[in-house]
C-alpha cells in the first residue's frame, strides 16, 4: 500500500531527513547544470544611440515648413527599418555570411528597438528617436546602431530636398495650369462683356439715367413739333391771305420774330436736359435776350409803308418762312422717331439685366476664385523656392544626432544572476518533489504516527529503538491495540 501525504511541517522534515539524498543530488547537479550552460550561452551587447530633431532655423513667418513634422517623421521611421534598408546594413557591415541578407535583416529587425521621444504626452510632437540594438560583439552593436542612427540623417536630408525641390515644381505646374485657367475665364468674361455692352449690371444706373433724358428730349421735341406745326398754319393762313387779297394788309411776323421764336424753342428744349448754368443754356438765354431787344428797337412801318411793301416780297418771305417750319418739322420728326429708337433700346437693355446679371456675377465669381487659387499658388510656389535655396545652403531643420553610438564594454545578457538563481532554486524544488514522490511510494512504517494513520487504532505499547548486527541498526515496534 502507497503512504499518505505528509500532514504537519514535523511529517514533512522527517520525510526530508529520510531522503536527503534524493534531494541533495538534484539540488547539486540542477544548479551545477545552469550555471555550465550559462557560462556557454553567447553574450548580448547593447548600444544605444540618440537622434533629435533640430528645429528649422529660420523662422515661418519668413518660410512655411513643408509638410507635417510628425507625419513625415513617421514616414522616415519606418523607411529606415524597412526590410531593404536593413537587408543593406547587413551586407554592408558583413553581416550576411552564411545565413543571407533576408535573415541578417530580421535578426537585425528583431534585436533592434526604436523610441519615439516627445516633449509632452502622447499628443506632443516628436523630437527624437533613441536607438537601442543589441549585438552579439561590441563591434557589431555599435557599428548596427551608428548606421541606423545615420540612416535617419541621411534620410531626413534625402526627404527634405526631394520634398522642397518637388514641391516647387508641382507648385510651379500647378501655377502655370492655374494662369491658363485664368487667362481663359478673362477672355471669356471680356467677351461676354462686349456682348453684352450696355446691359451690364454696372451699366443698368447710367442706363436708367439716359432713359430719363431721352424722355425729356422726346418731350421736347415733340412740343417743338407741336409749335412748329401751330406756326405752319398760321403762316398758310397769311400765305392765303396775302394770295387773296391784293390791296389788304398782310400782318405777317417779321424774320427777326421768327428766329426769336426758335431761339425760344431751343431754350425750352434744352432746359429739359441741362440746368440753367450749362453753357450752352446760358447762349441761348443770352440769345433769346438779345433777339428780344433787337424786336423792341425796331422801328414801327407805317401802314401805308406796309402796305407798299405787301407785294411779291412779302410773298416770297411767307413762303421762304413756311418752307423752313416745314423742314424744322421734317427734321424734328425724324429726330423723334431716332430718340425712340433709342430710348426703346435703352429700355430693351435694362428688361434683360436681372438675366444677363446672373451670368455675369457667375462668371464674375469663377474668375475671382481662379485669380485667389492664382495667387494662392504663387504664394506657395515663392515660399517652395525660398525652401529649396535654404535646403541647398543648409540652413533648414533637420536630424541630428546628439548622442553617438556607445561602444558596450560589459554584456547585457544574459542574466546570469537571474539565470543561476532559477537553476539553485529549480534544484532544490525538484529535489524536494523527487523526495516526497519516493517516500510516498514506500509503504515501511517508520514511526508510530505513520501506524496509527494506517490501522486507524489506538497504540497500547512502543518499545524503544535497539541495535542489532554490527552495522548497528535501529529497530522499533510497536502493538496496536487489537
Amino acid at each position: 500500500m502507497s503512504r499518505k501525504p505528509p500532514a504537519s511541517p514535523q511529517e514533512m522534515w522527517e520525510i526530508a531527513v529520510r531522503r536527503k539524498w534524493w534531494i541533495a543530488i538534484p539540488a547539486v547537479l540542477v544548479p551545477a547544470l545552469v550555471i555550465w550552460i550559462g557560462t556557454r550561452l553567447p553574450r548580448q551587447y547593447e548600444s544605444n544611440a540618440v537622434v533629435m530633431v533640430d528645429p528649422q532655423k529660420i523662422p515661418t513667418e519668413f518660410v512655411r515648413p513643408g509638410s507635417d513634422t510628425t507625419e513625415r517623421l513617421e514616414v522616415i521611421q519606418e523607411e529606415v527599418v524597412s526590410q531593404p534598408r536593413l537587408e543593406a546594413i547587413a551586407m554592408e557591415l558583413g553581416l550576411a555570411g552564411r545565413v543571407g541578407a533576408e535573415r541578417a535583416a530580421n535578426s537585425i529587425r528583431k534585436n533592434m528597438d526604436v523610441e519615439v521621444l516627445k516633449a509632452g504626452g502622447d499628443d506632443s510632437p516628436i523630437t527624437g528617436y533613441k536607438i537601442t540594438f543589441t549585438g552579439s560583439s561590441p563591434a557589431v552593436a555599435q557599428a548596427v546602431t551608428a548606421r541606423i542612427a545615420n540612416l535617419f540623417v541621411e534620410e531626413n536630408q534625402s526627404w527634405s530636398s526631394q520634398e522642397a525641390v518637388g514641391t516647387h515644381q508641382f507648385l510651379s505646374d500647378q501655377l502655370a495650369k492655374a494662369k491658363a485657367q485664368l487667362d481663359a475665364q478673362q477672355e471669356k468674361l471680356e467677351e461676354f462683356k462686349a456682348a453684352h455692352l450696355g446691359a451690364l449690371p454696372e451699366q443698368e444706373a447710367s442706363n436708367l439715367a439716359l432713359i430719363g433724358q431721352y424722355q425729356n428730349l422726346l418731350q421736347a421735341n415733340s412740343e417743338a413739333i407741336d409749335r412748329a406745326s401751330q406756326q405752319k398754319v398760321y403762316l398758310e393762313s397769311l400765305l392765303d391771305a396775302s394770295q387773296g387779297s391784293a390791296h389788304g394788309v398782310a400782318s405777317a411776323p417779321s424774320p427777326l420774330q421768327v428766329e426769336l421764336q426758335k431761339a425760344k424753342d431751343q431754350l425750352a428744349a434744352a432746359r429739359q436736359i441741362y440746368t440753367d448754368s450749362y453753357p450752352d443754356v446760358v447762349a441761348l438765354r443770352q440769345q433769346v435776350a438779345s433777339l428780344e431787344q433787337q424786336l423792341k428797337n425796331e422801328p414801327k412801318q407805317k401802314s401805308s409803308e406796309l402796305t407798299a411793301s405787301t407785294g411779291p416780297t412779302m410773298l416770297q418771305q411767307l413762303q421762304s418762312q413756311l418752307l423752313a417750319v416745314q423742314q424744322e418739322i421734317e427734321e424734328r420728326t425724324e429726330r423723334q422717331a431716332a430718340l425712340q429708337v433709342q430710348l426703346k433700346s435703352l429700355q430693351g437693355q435694362v428688361q434683360v439685366v436681372p438675366e444677363v446679371q446672373s451670368q455675369y456675377e457667375q462668371l464674375n465669381q469663377d474668375f475671382t476664385e481662379l485669380q485667389k487659387n492664382y495667387e494662392s499658388l504663387l504664394e506657395k510656389q515663392q515660399s517652395a523656392g525660398m525652401a529649396a535655396e535654404l535646403q541647398q545652403t543648409d540652413n533648414r531643420g533637420g536630424f541630428q544626432i546628439v548622442d553617438p553610438a556607445t561602444l558596450p564594454l560589459v554584456p547585457s545578457g544574459p542574466n546570469l544572476l537571474i539565470i543561476n538563481s532559477a537553476g539553485i532554486v529549480g534544484g532544490i524544488l525538484l529535489g524536494c518533489l523527487i523526495g516526497l514522490i519516493v517516500d510516498l511510494s514506500d509503504a515501511t512504517i517508520h514511526n508510530c504516527a505513520d501506524l496509527e494513520r494506517y490501522v486507524e487504532l489506538p497504540m497500547i505499547i512502543s518499545l524503544p529503538n535497539f541495535e542489532k548486527g554490527a552495522a548497528g541498526t535501529k529497530r522499533s515496534a510497536s502493538v496496536p491495540a487489537s
